[in-house]
């Protein structure tokens, strides 16, 4: 397996290597050529793009990548006009164009113009550069056991203020931090409380400068480094107790001190921890020292901020809470003992314990509220399937026969036999399986001879009419009778889970029965059907097994055991913490109708598959933001308005935060390879725009799955980093709220999660579903289990990292988690780290691309823009020249410049400058 290098690519899906790699490394190539090498296997292709030859144990490792892959071609790669051109001694062959194009295609480079050609004679096909000691085609690893942590700033970590790029009005970003590399200084790392572990956290290593550090101070900074190991058990132990917020800003502090070479005020700080680790109490800005009854233990003081977020939570919470207490069989003494418990911690200013109660009400007020809502919908479902069902019998009420006998229809022999099978089923009112079967039958044969036997002429007739009528309806009353069978054995609700999925089956055959199943859309890649309510809306969505798109590393068909899966998660995790992700409730059935054979994958009648529960929604993320920017210019150059950037803008700001980390849970829980813009609902509310999460049909993989496509966790910063655009990508984590961290309330129900509860719940439901159908047992590989255990160990550490964003834990999973993923038990911990450092590498070389990227267009825009004035100035007192329309469409530029939209605003200046051109001409002319 390649190793984490910043100059190492690898195609087919990114395997084994964090995404971008082959963009960064091209990225590197300016002023001065780079040597290249494609590497063709049975599997793969590997291009390495390196300053200098790459080494025998680079080469090795991609050979071995690519599984007993061969050298292809090698040479330098230069870079002319934004192009990159790969050059070698001999003719470029047809092999090394396909591999070098595979390679760009499969490494998210498509973009990226290319040519391959031959060098000149007498050119070297390499690229050597003096050898400095240090090895160029891997970068320096940071030493794991003598760095110290380093905060931005020094503070509790208390609902810390997210990073400038989506910081919300009203809050200050910290202040940026840099260590002695350059890089944004890592965290100290959480443990993981499986493992009952606390790893040490890392110091950090000052790389040596040209002239040496001097052996005094290396002697003082050594002290400090052994001083603030040994402290670290102490520190561990520490925080679990009712000081732990203040040990942990009081460790982190020196760390941050020290990162500045500061030892005397980080001695200080850590003298001030001792005595608090002793027992003592420590004086710290914004606090007052408490004594209690602990013996001088401290609570962590409720600042007036805190206060405000209590009362604000307590406000928000009131009305749910009072439903709760209203319904029937809710914990009443308890909820309210909750909300005392919340009210007198306020009161003693214990931030902490308060925090605590309040989670714990709000996950006991959502317990109480679900359940009830359960009985009602499962009412709601009884009393609709009844009445259709009582519909349904009506028709096979004794007499109903002769009173057709008695509309004078002129019944032929196929009629007849009809209303004799009629009658008979009358008789017991539709029990008789037998019975029904015959009466089908007959309705058929009337049907067949409708269709067969008669004139144009003849069907058109008032009486043929009737009859086929009468028989097409009395066809959907023995399907339903049918049905009623299975409704009679669930009893009254409320039901159990079981009978509950039992009964949403039975309402969408019901549904199917009345014909109201709507074809799939031809633009989607796999099947699906809605099937509509009498009233004309969605009620379910059906997606057969036969007919969903083959997930690249997924078996075959198992979409739609996952999609069951994942409705069951969702289900255990509201029971249990109160987190609802939003996932519509799913069930595995099977269900008939003609329409099925108007799939594309699948043309059977009778399918198996997920009967997903429709929601209500405004479309999708795609078509609420805009993919494409729709600002231009019609022939004539006049502005054409459409959704501009800044309104795009004011849509994405108005999705909302709590979603955003909901959803970012559910997929760093369950590991979703596909999160796109098509894959979240969008929805309306009081002018927030809440998110539902859809479509599980690419998470839950195994392991070599996720090592083929992890990349795709996370993406480029996107509409994050200040631009307004989705590109393709993991749309969630381009979002602006995604570069915050999580709130107090989501990190209170990360920390409930327990991984191995939540992989026995999994496996349980996959173990049913296969007791149940045997063909399912094949639909997915049980080791996903065992990584989602992992994933929930490790998104519960990285969660507790202080100002860690969301964009920046999905970085760690894209580009470190591999290592989780394909460690050994007892190297989960150290693994762990090591996915979190290579997460903060990767994430701070793309952010000085990004600033690169967006300076370039800025600079350029400027220049451009100071030329577009010059031909202004020249043209502005000409006749026929409208300066008015001029100075709106500059206007209009330098709003889109704002908005980080260059390009638009570069058409305008273009326009501009035509009219200037045109304006000048028309005078010289004249």
């Amino acid at each position: 397996m390649i190793s984490n290098r910043s100059t190492v690519a690898e195609t087919c899906e990114g395997k084994y290597m964090p995404p971008y790699n082959l963009k960064l490394a091209l990225g590197k190539v300016h002023d001065k050529p780079a040597n290249f090498v494609l590497i063709v296997g049975k599997q793969k292709q590997v291009l390495l793009v390196t300053p200098k030859p790459p080494g025998k144990p680079l080469l090795d490792e991609a050979i071995a990548t690519a599984v007993k892959g061969e050298r292809e071609g090698k040479g330098i790669c230069r870079k002319a006009d934004n192009k990159y051109i790969f050059l070698t001694k001999t003719p470029p062959t047809g092999s090394l164009r396909t591999g070098i194009k595979l390679a760009m295609n499969n490494n998210n480079c498509k973009s990226i113009d290319w040519e391959l050609e031959q060098l000149k004679p007498g050119e070297t096909d390499e690229v050597v550069v003096e050898d400095t000691g240090v090895d160029t085609e891997v970068e320096p690893e940071v030493q794991t056991t003598t760095e110290i942590p380093v905060q931005t700033e020094s503070k509790p970590p208390q609902r810390p203020s997210p990073p400038s790029p989506g910081t919300k009005p009203g809050q200050q970003p910290p202040p940026p931090s840099t260590s002695q590399t350059g890089q944004r200084p890592m965290p100290p790392l959480p443990s993981t409380p499986q493992t009952g572990q606390r790893p040490m956290p890392p110091l950090p290593s000052t790389p040596p400068s040209p002239t040496g550090i001097h052996s005094e101070k290396q002697e003082i900074k050594a002290a400090f480094a052994k001083r603030y190991k040994d402290i670290f058990p102490q520190y561990q132990k520490a925080l679990s107790g009712p000081n732990g917020p203040e040990v942990r800003r009081l460790y982190t502090e020196a760390g941050a001190i020290a990162s500045k070479n500061d030892f005397a005020k980080a001695g200080e700080t850590l003298d001030t921890l001792e005595q608090l680790l002793k027992g003592g109490t420590t004086q710290t800005s914004g606090t007052t020292p408490q004594t209690g009854s602990s013996g001088g233990r401290m609570n962590r003081i409720m600042t007036s901020e805190n206060k405000a977020f209590i009362e604000r939570k307590l406000k928000t919470l009131k009305p749910r809470y009072d439903s709760a207490l209203k319904v029937p069989g809710a914990p009443a003494t308890q909820l309210k003992a909750l909300y005392a418990k919340v009210e007198d911690l306020a009161k003693k200013n214990d931030v902490d314990g308060a925090e605590s109660a309040l989670f714990e009400l709000d996950t006991e007020i959502s317990k109480a509220l679900l359940a009830n809502q359960k009985k009602e919908d499962d009412l709601v479902l009884s009393n609709g399937l009844k009445g259709r069902f009582d519909v349904a019998k009506k028709n096979f009420a004794k007499g109903n026969a002769d009173k057709i006998g008695k509309e004078k229809l002129l019944a032929g022999k196929e009629f007849k036999k009809f209303l004799e099978s009629l009658k008979e089923v009358e008789q017991d009112g539709g029990k008789d399986a037998g019975k029904l079967d015959k009466l089908e039958a007959a309705a058929n044969v009337y049907l067949a001879h409708f269709e067969k036997d008669l004139s144009t002429k003849q069907q058109n007739g008032k009486e043929s009419q009737r009859k086929r009528e009468i028989c097409l309806e009395t066809l959907k009353s023995v399907k339903l009778m049918r049905i009623v069978k299975d409704q009679e054995t669930l009893g009254n609700p409320p039901w159990d889970e079981d009978k509950t999925a039992k009964a949403q089956e039975l309402h969408a055959q019901v549904l199917m029965v009345d014909g109201t199943v709507k074809p799939p859309s031809k633009k989607g890649a796999s099947d699906s059907f809605f099937l509509k309510s009498s009233d004309g809306k969605p009620a379910f969505l059906f997606k057969p097994l036969k007919g969903e798109n083959i997930a690249e590393g997924f078996p075959p068909g198992g979409g739609v055991v996952r999609e069951v899966i994942y409705s069951k998660l969702n289900d255990d995790m509201k029971q249990s913490i109160g987190l609802d992700f939003g996932i519509c409730p799913t069930v595995l059935t099977t269900l008939e109708s003609d329409s099925f054979s108007e799939g594309k994958n699948s043309k059977d009648k009778k399918q198996v598959g997920a009967l997903v529960q429709a929601v209500a929604n405004d479309g999708d993320l795609a078509g609420f933001v805009g993919t494409e920017s729709v600002d231009g210019f019609d022939e004539q150059g006049n502005i054409v308005q459409g959704v501009s950037n800044s309104e795009r803008k004011k849509r994405l700001d108005s999705i909302d935060e709590e979603d955003v980390q909901k959803i970012a849970v559910l997929d760093f829980l369950t590991l979703n390879l596909d999160r796109n813009e098509g894959n979240m609902l969008i929805k309306n509310e009081g002018g927030k725009t809440r998110l539902i999460p859809i479509d599980a049909g690419n998470s839950l993989p195994d392991k070599d799955c996720f090592l083929q496509r992890g990349g795709s966790m996370t993406s480029e910063m996107g509409a994050s980093q200040g631009g307004t655009q989705l590109t393709s990508g993991n749309a969630l984590m381009q979002l602006p709220q995604a570069h915050v961290p999580f709130t107090g309330e989501m990190l209170a129900k990360i920390r409930s999660i327990d991984p191995k509860k939540v992989r026995k719940n999994m496996e349980d439901s996959f173990n049913k579903i296969a007791a149940n159908d045997r063909t399912m047992s094949d639909k997915m590989d049980t080791s996903s289990f065992e990584l989602v255990e992992r994933s929930a160990m490790f998104m519960k550490k990285v969660a507790e990292i202080p100002d860690i964003t969301i964009y920046e834990i999905s970085m760690a999973y894209g580009v470190g988690f591999q290592k989780v993923a394909t460690a050994k038990p007892n190297e989960l911990d150290a693994k762990m780290d090591e996915a979190i450092k290579d997460a903060f590498k990767e994430i701070e070389k793309l952010k000085a691309q990004h600033a690169e990227t967006l300076k370039r267009k800025q600079d350029g825009y400027n220049g451009k823009l100071g030329r577009t004035m010059t031909e202004v100035d020249k043209a502005k007192n000409l006749p026929g020249f409208d300066l008015a329309d001029v100075n709106q469409r500059l206007a209009k530029a330098k709003t889109m410049a704002e908005d980080k939209d260059f390009a638009g605003a570069d058409e305008i200046l273009d326009k501009v400058s035509y009219l200037s051109a045109q304006a000048i001409k028309k005078a010289g002319a004249q």
